[in-house]
């Protein structure tokens, strides 16, 4: 995982697939995120091929946490099935989603 920051907006470039079995390490980072400041996040997904439901469900909660603190998410990078999965899912309607 690479971790590119510029003052209260990060990038995170995971490297590979958003599955249940990095989420726990994912979701750790999001959270020093999120707590130590942090207003805007980009979700490089260069890379990535597969986000299953654990992944998607851990972008909603990075998407919700930084609502609230008046924060935003994008998710950048992403190929044109993770673009259509997030079509799919409506999640395009409550972050900002761009291709390659």
């Amino acid at each position: 995982m690479e971790i590119i920051r510029d003052g209260k907006k990060v990038v995170v470039k995971p490297g590979k697939d958003i599955v249940s079995t990095i989420a726990a390490d994912l979701r750790l980072e999001f959270k020093n995120l999120v707590g130590s400041g942090t207003t805007e996040i980009s979700v490089d997904l260069s890379g990535v091929d597969v986000i299953d439901s654990v992944g998607l469900g851990l972008l909603i909660s990075v998407h919700n946490s930084l609502s609230k603190a008046s924060g935003k998410l994008e998710v950048i990078k992403a190929s044109k099935n993770l673009q259509e999965l997030f079509k799919n899912m409506r999640l395009d309607k409550h972050f900002t989603v761009r291709g390659d």
